[in-house]
Parts: structure tokens; sequence; C-alpha cells
């Protein structure tokens, strides 16, 4: 078990830990600001490329691998890595003329401004909402809880402007106050007096709640105009949700009139949920939800929201921006009120349960939950190449510190001497741990492991991939531990190429028609879209490459589809485990090395693989058309065209 990551109490060491804070962001910031530069993204596909090129995969032998190579780079597959290459030398040669010249870049790079244009309500949209109120079915009261500090009395008469101007106007408000303000007790009482509709109350006690629905917030949050009526309108369309977010802007610190990085946020996340607060500083709780549970700390919003969503149902997520945020710095001590209240959490329903702080992501924590030593069946496929087979059973045995596990390799008919004798070598060594089963069929992926799964004796599966070498010692317990919670279906930690930039972060199924990797060829480090790369995340899917799950989950769902040989088949078989209700993890802090397509080839590189893939991703396509449509781990407001989480401008 790791050690409990517990942030230090004197003042020296807090100092410490602020300075190294504050460095990591510093760090994830200009990480930030490299790979949005256009050249960062020409070395990235210059080094694809160049893999792809020096790559054996698709050499027929080791006959003249250069007049291969040729060849290659005239077939229809070369032609189009050529396009693509010339196509972003271009880019680059473009920006660099328009810097000589003194050309301006477009002083909307992020599309934000674009897409408030277009998204936003205007005057006439807004006046059409106030008709509109008439039609719903339920117009409850909402009692807004303002959460008030010092720091945060500046933006009093900015919050009090955006409550006057809403089109929803059932509603009251409670400033939420501690005894020790004085000065905030006094302004606000100034400000309040005759209106029945607000009043301050202690943050100290449980506040009485007199309306249908609580809307939590911050006064730094400054609601839109059209914020209480989206949430109106959810409420009769959904029934009675117990709870709903939405996303969010923020204000530009230069312009208070200027709002900017907008936080397009997914659905419902519980396991993301647990690594950081991704909901925000508003949400609306319904009064059932409100009454059962025990609130002890008005000022930790994050740990009300573990509460009241605790039970996860009912939990609606609204994507509109419905609130600007002013932001402020993350410092120790509320990153220190973040941890003790997600450690409250687990210990309270999940026995033995703790969060370590993440060193890795600013403001982040990995959630560890206590697990048994159950026996592991990794399980890998592969045909000849040795070498790469050997790299990765020596990384296991070598490096994990986990010691219950059993290896099963599947030979799909090598016929090199070599790869014969280096098995017989490893079951020999290791007699009780490994075993090899040969099946002579053409590649079929989902076969292959299908029947992988009949041999194997473990709870929990890892399939794996050869051309992998283990990282983290720690990689099969850390996974084991996500794993066998109840409402989780498969697992997968961060794999990165040879180079240390990024080949599985998590995959989105609205991208590239049937899936993409996110972040692929960022650097190792990159924070990605506010944390997702290094903090824990539920996605739609984790790659094959390397995914664990639980045996009896696998054989819920019926494993893998035969129908698909060599494509969508990891993709699929996460669809099938979110169908019935589980949900898929991303494990960010376990990590290994992943050199793809070393023993089968890329699949773009003949034409007779390129149809194969063509009519798999077809066949995958129309059996979760509508979840490759709206995929709930990603936002439709973010672009289905990219895999760096850029703006959906179209």
């Amino acid at each position: 078990m790791g050690k409990k990551n517990i942030l230090p109490k004197n003042s020296l060491q807090r100092a410490e830990y602020t300075a190294l804070l504050n460095t990591v962001k510093n760090y994830e910031e200009r990480i930030k600001e490299i790979e949005s530069s256009s050249y960062w993204k020409m070395y990235l596909f210059f080094t694809k490329t160049k893999l792809i090129l020096t790559s054996d995969s698709y050499l027929k032998d080791t006959r003249w691998p250069f007049i291969q190579r040729l060849f290659f780079l005239f077939s229809k597959p070369g032609l189009m890595l050529i396009y693509k290459f010339f196509k972003q030398l271009f880019s680059i040669l473009l920006g660099a003329i328009n810097y000589v010249l003194g050309i301006k870049k477009d002083d909307d790079e992020s599309g934000y401004k674009s897409f408030k244009q277009r998204r936003f309500p205007r005057e006439v949209d807004l006046e059409a909402m106030a008709q509109n109120i008439v039609n719903f079915k339920q117009q409850p009261h909402v009692q807004i809880f303002v959460k008030v500090d010092d720091e945060d009395l500046s933006y009093l008469n900015q919050f009090l402007n955006a409550l006057q101007n809403q089109v929803y106007q059932h509603f009251f408000v409670s400033f939420i106050v501690g005894d020790e303000s004085d000065m905030i007790n006094y302004v606000l009482n100034k400000t309040i007096e005759n209106d029945f509709r607000y009043s301050i109350i202690p943050n100290n006690n449980k506040p009485e709640l007199i309306c249908d629905y609580a809307l939590f917030t911050s006064l730094n949050c400054i609601l839109r105009a059209d914020c209480l009526y989206e949430f109106v309108n959810e409420i009769n369309k959904s029934g009675n949700p117990q709870f709903i977010y939405t996303d969010n802007d923020f204000f530009d610190p230069l312009s208070i009139y200027e709002t900017i990085n907008p936080y397009f946020k997914p659905d419902w996340s519980p396991h993301t949920i647990l690594s950081r607060n991704y909901i925000g500083n508003l949400f609306l709780v319904h009064k059932s939800t409100y009454h059962q549970v025990a609130i002890s700390n008005l000022n930790n919003f994050y740990g009300l929201i573990l509460e009241f969503t605790h039970k996860q149902t009912g939990i609606k997520h609204i994507s509109k921006v419905l609130y600007h945020e002013h932001k402020e710095e993350v410092t120790i001590d509320k990153i220190h009120q973040n941890h003790i209240a997600l450690n409250h959490y687990l210990s309270a329903h999940y026995n033995g349960a703790y969060a370590r702080v993440s060193d890795a992501s600013f403001g982040c924590f990995e959630p560890v939950f206590k697990a048994e030593s159950p026996l592991v069946s990794i399980i890998i496929p592969c045909k000849n190449k040795s070498d790469i087979l050997d790299a990765c059973l020596q990384s296991i045995t070598g490096i994990s510190n986990y010691n219950n596990y059993e290896i099963i390799i599947i030979d799909n008919g090598s016929t090199e001497k070599s790869f014969f004798s280096s098995v017989a070598q490893w079951e020999y060594n290791y007699p009780d741990i490994i075993k090899s089963y040969r099946m002579d069929i053409p590649f079929n992926y989902s076969v292959l492991n299908n029947n992988a799964v009949k041999h194997a004796k473990g709870d929990f599966l890892l399939f794996l991939n050869n051309d992998t070498q283990l990282i983290s010692e720690n990689l099969i317990e850390e996974l084991i531990k996500i794993a066998q919670l109840k409402n989780v279906g498969a697992v997968g930690p961060k794999l990165l190429y040879p180079n240390n930039t990024i080949q599985h972060a998590g995959i989105v199924l609205s991208l590239d028609e049937t899936g993409a990797h996110i972040y692929s060829g960022a650097h190792k480090d990159t924070a990605g879209y506010f944390n997702n790369v290094n903090c824990l995340t539920n996605y739609s899917a984790v790659t094959g490459a390397c995914m664990m799950i639980e045996r009896s989950k696998f054989i819920q769902v019926g494993g893998f589809d035969e129908n698909l040989a060599v494509d969508c088949n990891d993709i699929e078989l996460c669809c099938k485990l979110l169908s019935k209700g589980y949900n898929n993890v991303y494990v960010p802090w376990v990590k290994m090395y992943h050199h793809e397509c070393l023993t089968r080839g890329n699949p773009i590189i003949s034409s007779q693989s390129m149809a194969k893939q063509s009519t798999e991703k077809q066949y995958f396509k129309h059996k979760w058309d509508e979840l490759i449509k709206n995929d709930p781990f990603y936002s439709k407001n973010l672009t289905k065209v990219s895999k760096y989480f850029e703006i959906n401008n179209a």
C-alpha cells in the first residue's frame, strides 16, 4: 500500500509545499504554452511520421528494406502521410512569414469569442424565455445559498446585478457568513434591509431549506441572465432531478467584462469527482436529497457535492455556460480543505479508503481503495518477434511488486524458431506462472483473447500487448484497486511512447468517427484540459493495449465482439460495459511504455488492412452510433476533429 500523502502542518513545511505547488503549476502552464504552438505540433507529426517510416512492422521480410520503404512511400497510405506532412510544414512557414511581416494573430485564437457570439442568448432570446415560463408545469422556488468570504466582497455588486437580471425570478437568497465577518455582516445588512427575499445565515449549522430546490454558489460566481431559467427548464424536462450542474467560464483578469477559458464539462463522472471538484462552485440540489445529507461544513463545496451525489441517481448536466467565475488562486489551505473533505467522504463510504495528494497535477487527488491480492491473469497475444515479448515479460517479472499473477501467452501462428525457444525458456523458468497456448487462425484479436480467458484462472483479467513495458512497479496493484469497485468496468493506465510522449490517456468516442486517444503525442506531463491527463478520469473507453477488467464483468457482457478482428474491439467492449452501468476509468499515476504496431503493423500500411479496418469501423459505428455521436464523457461544445479539447465552432 502506498504511503499516505499528508499535507505538512508546520509553517515552514507549508511554505515549502506551497512553493513546490507553485512550481508544479508554473511547469503546467509552460507545458501548455509549448504544446499550443504550431512548432510543437509539427514536431509531434514529424516524430510520428518518422516512427512509421522507420518501423519494420510493414516489411514483408528482411530483404531489401530500403526498397520496401520506397514502395510504401508511393502507395496510397504513404502519399497520405506525405500530404499531411507538407500541409503541416506549410502551416509553420506561413506562421513564420506572418511573424516576420508583423501580421498579428487572430485575438480569438481559441475560438471562444465566436462561440459566445453564436451560442450565448441575445436580448430577444431572453425575452422569449421570459414569455415561455408560463408553459412550465413546474415553477419551483429556488433558495440560493451564497457563500461569502472577505476576499469575495468586491464581487457583491456584480453578483446582485446578476440576480436582478435573472429571467426566472422565483427565488430567495441566503448569504452564508462567518461569525467573525463583521464588515460583511454590516454591508449585507445595509444592502438587503426590508427585502424579505434576502437573508443572512451563519455557516456553522445546516440551514433550513424553505423551497423545493437549493442552489449553492459563491459570491465570485456571476450568474448569466438565463441561469435559473435553464435550471428550471431542465427540471421540467427531467421530472424531478436530484442534482444539476452546468458549464462555466472565467473572467479575464485584465477585464471584468470579458470571459475566457470555458470549462465544457462531461456528464456525470463518478470517479472523476473523486480526484477533483470538476462540478465547480454552482450546483442545484432537490430538497429530498438535501434533507438526506448531514451537512457539517457549508464552506467546502467539494464535500457537499460528494455527499449530494453519493447515490448517483437523478444527476443532470446542462451543457451550457451559465455562470462566470472570478478565478482565485488555489492555495495550500484550499487543497487541504478539499483533502479533508475527500478523506472524510471516502472513509465514510468505502472501508479503508483514503486519498493521496497528487504530485503530478496541481490541486488533484488520488483515491486509494483497500484491496485484497487476487489472482490476475495477464493475457498476451503475439506472433514471432521474441525480442519484443522478452522485453515485455522481463518488465513484468523484474519490475512489478505484485506477485499473485499468471501470464497466458497466445501464440497466433508463429514460425520463428527463436520465438519458440524464448517462450520455452520462460515456461521452464516460471512453470507455475507462464503458460503458452497456440492458435493457428487468421489474426483476430477478439477470438484470441476470448479463448485465452477460457484458460485463465484469475478473478481479474489484464489484457496486454506484447509491445508494452512496465514503468510503474505498482501498476497491477493500483489497477486492481479501481477495477474492483462495483460500478467500474475497464481500467487503463497512462501509456507512453518510447520518446516519453503520450500514447494513451483515455479515449473519446466522438473523435475520429470511432474513437481517438486524447493528447496522443503530447508531453508526458501535460496537464491536459482542466487536469484530465494527470488525474483519475472517466472516459467512455480505455485502450486494450493495457486494460484490466474483473472477470465476472467481462463474462457478463459477452467478452470481445468476434466480428471485430483488428479494429475497435477494445472500444466496443468498453461500450458494452457502459451499457450495463459500468464506468470505464483512466488511471494516470501508473504507466507503461507502448511501442504501438510493432507486432501486427500499422493498419494504414496496406490497402487490404485499410479495407479491413474500414469494414470493422462501419460495423462498430452501426452498433454504437448513438453513443459515438453523444459521448457522455465529452462535451458537445468541443470539436470532434481535434484530440486537444478545442472549442466546437462548427
